[in-house]
């Protein structure tokens, strides 16, 4: 199984801005609304590189529009206040309009596709399942932290383990409380398993 990353957003435009790196190259910010009943007020950060892209982006589309983005996914760590944190987000490589009337996927939503190896599996307080998720690619490696809520345990008839080799699917997900309250920020959420050499019964089919 060759390791992969796969992402895909539909949403509405928040905002879109160009920036620099340190070593002066441009790069373009944007902001995407996925908000939905199912995974809540999601905002999709996402970064296009491509000065030709970049350019092509700026004037295709203004804020307010629905795009449909394709991308890879993406996550980097910073340190705020003594404490750790894991943002996600996407490198856009193709973008078109999105018409959700005329698409068969009609909810926004940013969703993800990874396959690669379990390095690390920890039960949170909460009951949720954090994996260490490692890609390879060429002569490179990127390590994701991803999550098995404890709702989503329920629904997969096999749980991933250290040193597997498996193929993901899922989606950026916030989570709130009755009153609509945030009680756990935007993470990548696993919904679908399927673990290389698993028998085919005790894989989730995708």
């Amino acid at each position: 199984m060759k390791h992969f990353n796969s992402a895909l957003i539909w949403g509405l435009l928040k905002s879109f801005k160009e920036k620099q790196t340190r070593n002066n190259s441009p790069y373009l910010d944007i902001e995407v609304e996925c908000n939905s009943r199912e995974y809540g007020n999601v905002i999709a950060f996402c970064r296009i590189w491509s000065k030709t892209k970049l350019k092509d982006f700026k004037e295709a589309f203004k804020v307010g529009d629905t795009v449909y983005l394709k991308a890879f996914l993406d996550q980097y760590t910073t340190n705020r206040k003594n404490r750790k944190k894991v943002t996600t987000n996407f490198n856009v490589y193709e973008f078109s309009t999105w018409d959700p009337e005329s698409d068969q996927h009609k909810a926004h939503r940013a969703v993800f596709i990874l396959k690669g190896t379990v390095n690390k599996c920890a039960t949170v307080d909460d009951g949720d399942e954090r994996l260490e998720f490692e890609i390879r690619r060429e002569d490179e490696s990127k390590t994701f932290e991803l999550f098995i809520t404890a709702e989503n345990k329920l629904g997969l008839d096999y749980m991933p383990e250290v040193g597997v080799t498996a193929r993901v699917k899922g989606v950026i997900a916030v989570e709130t409380d009755q009153y609509n309250d945030i009680i756990k920020g935007p993470r990548p959420v696993i919904e679908q398993v399927k673990v290389e050499g698993a028998p085919e019964e005790s894989a989730v089919p995708f």
